[in-house]
C-alpha cells in the first residue's frame, strides 16, 4: 500500500472506537483496583500458609488459581485502557508523524497483548501446525483447567470466546505482527522502517483493533464472573487457615504457660491475625 492509497479513518470508525474505548476504561477502571486488592489479601493467605506449613497443613491449589485469575482480569484491563488510550491519542495527533507514531503503537498493543493472553500458533518446515505456545497460555491452560474441573456451567461461553480468539488470529493479524516486528526493531535499513510506518492506515488497523476491543471487554466480564463463581470456594478454604492457625497458637500458650514474654507476644500475633480476618 502506497502512501496516496492509504485510506484515512472514516468518521464512522471514529465513533466506534471512541465507544468501546470508553466502555472498556469505564468497565476496567474500578474493577483493576478492586483486583489489586484481592493480589495483596491472597499474599496475606500465602504468608499464613507458610507458617502453617510445617505444622501439616496442606497448602492449596485454591490460592494459586485465585491469584493467577486475578494477575489474568488486571492483563485483561490494562490491555485494553492501553488501546483506548493509544486511540485517543492517535484522535487527538495534530502533525502527521504525530499521527503515524500513535498508530504504529496500536499496532504494537494488539499483537503484543493477543500474545500475552493467548499467543500465536505457527506451522514448522514440514508443514505442520505447532500449538505449544498458545496451549500453555493462561487462557487455555490455567482458565480452561478452571472452568472444566470447577465451573462446567461456564464451558458453553468459556468456548464461544475461545472460538472468537482464533477467528481473531487471521492474515490481518499475521500481517500486522510484521509491521510489529518494524516499528519496534526498526530495521537495517530505515527507509523500510519509515515506508512501513507512514503506509500503515489507522482505518485498517481501527477495524482490528475494534474486533479485538470487544474480545477484550468479553474476557474481561467472563473473568470477573469466573472470580465471582471461584470466591465461596477462597472464602472457605481461608476460613480453614484461619483456623488451623488459631489452634496453632492456642497450641503455643499451653507450650509456653510459664513464660509470660511469650505468652504475650502470642496474643500479639493472635490479634494481628484477627485484624487480618
Amino acid at each position: 500500500m502506497t502512501i496516496e492509497e492509504k485510506q484515512p479513518i472514516t468518521e464512522k470508525t471514529k465513533l466506534e472506537i471512541l465507544s468501546y474505548s470508553q466502555l472498556n476504561i469505564k468497565m476496567t477502571s474500578e474493577n483493576l483496583i478492586l483486583l489489586r486488592q484481592q493480589i495483596r489479601q491472597i499474599k496475606q493467605i500465602d504468608k499464613i500458609q507458610e507458617e502453617l506449613f510445617d505444622h501439616g497443613l496442606e497448602i492449596s491449589e485454591y490460592e494459586n488459581h485465585s491469584r493467577k485469575l486475578a494477575e489474568y482480569s488486571i492483563l485483561l484491563g490494562l490491555i485494553s485502557q492501553d488501546l483506548a488510550c493509544a486511540y485517543r491519542n492517535a484522535l487527538k495527533a495534530e502533525e502527521d508523524y504525530e499521527h503515524q507514531y500513535a498508530t504504529k503503537h496500536i499496532v504494537i498493543i494488539i499483537n503484543e497483548g493477543f500474545k500475552k493472553i493467548y499467543n500465536y500458533v505457527w506451522k514448522n518446515q514440514k508443514g505442520d501446525l505447532q500449538t505449544k505456545d498458545r496451549n500453555s497460555s493462561i487462557w487455555k491452560k490455567d482458565i480452561g483447567i478452571l472452568v472444566s474441573g470447577y465451573f462446567p456451567h461456564l464451558k458453553t461461553e468459556y468456548n464461544r470466546i475461545t472460538s472468537e480468539l482464533d477467528k481473531f488470529d487471521d492474515f490481518t493479524l499475521k500481517d500486522m505482527k510484521n509491521s510489529r516486528n518494524i516499528f519496534v526493531h526498526y530495521d537495517d535499513t530505515p527507509s523500510i522502517a519509515y515506508d512501513e510506518i507512514y503506509n500503515t492506515s489507522l482505518e485498517t488497523v481501527s477495524k482490528k483493533a475494534i474486533s479485538f476491543m470487544k474480545i477484550l471487554l468479553q474476557m474481561f466480564e467472563f473473568s470477573l464472573l469466573l472470580n465471582k463463581e471461584y470466591m465461596p470456594l477462597l472464602e472457605a478454604r481461608t476460613e480453614n487457615i484461619f483456623e488451623a492457625h488459631f489452634k496453632m497458637w492456642e497450641k503455643k500458650k499451653v507450650q509456653y504457660s510459664n513464660n509470660p514474654e511469650v505468652l504475650k507476644m502470642i496474643e500479639n500475633a493472635m490479634q494481628n491475625l484477627r485484624k487480618t480476618k
